[in-house]
């Protein structure tokens, strides 16, 4: 006999209908005749059929664990011929999320996003236009020569200006310009700029005797 036609018979035998059993075990009429029909494709899903089982039995004075056990038997037969009637209604999840799948999850998240920042970072550096002055090293000089030699090296630029003049640099990145003093004092500005617009620069105050 199938758990349908067991579960029948019980009900038949505690002189219950389907309306009377439904109302002692609070499960709505429909659920219990697919149960009774081997209708599992019309049931939710296991554990609350396991409950219908239970209360089924209860409420016609049987111990329910053999009519689980038949339950079960049935599942197992379903599970291992795929394709055949009811095995979408009993098959459970290949994969459930848990709360170590979200820690992972944001843990490789967090992770990828820092290693972004350091590249982008990284990119800024190597970017960014860098200059030294080899002369004049002092920021404040006072010299009675009418000119002043400004010397120095840059990295990853596109133009150098002094004072909005642009000069030369060469293959190796040194550049050598020989500055005009006025009289009094004189603010030397150095300006390194790159293709992507970046700039930097250095001041230098030369007074003039």
């Amino acid at each position: 006999m199938t758990l349908g036609e067991q579960l029948q018979q019980i009900r038949e035998e505690a002189g219950l209908t389907i309306e009377d059993l439904s109302l002692v075990t609070k499960i709505q009429a429909k659920y219990l005749e697919f149960l009774e029909d081997d209708e599992y494709d019309k049931l939710p899903s296991t554990v609350y059929v396991r409950g219908f089982i239970q209360k089924w039995a209860t409420a016609c004075n049987q111990d329910s664990e053999k009519f689980l056990l038949q339950f079960y038997r049935e599942n197992k037969a379903l599970i291992e011929k795929p394709g055949e009637g009811r095995l979408s209604s009993i098959k459970t999840p290949s994969f459930i999320i848990t709360s170590k799948h979200i820690i992972i999850f944001f843990l490789g998240a967090a992770i990828t996003a820092l290693a972004g920042f350091l590249v982008y970072q990284q990119n800024i550096f190597k970017n960014t236009p860098q200059i030294e002055i080899f002369s004049p090293q002092e920021f404040n000089s006072i010299i009675e020569s009418d000119s002043v030699l400004i010397e120095g090296k840059t990295d990853n630029i596109d133009s150098l200006f002094v004072n909005d003049n642009q000069i030369q640099v060469d293959q190796t990145g040194e550049f050598k310009y020989e500055y005009k003093l006025s009289p009094g004092l004189n603010t030397i500005t150095i300006k390194a700029q790159s293709n992507s617009g970046r700039s930097v620069e250095t001041i230098r105050k030369i007074l003039k005797l």
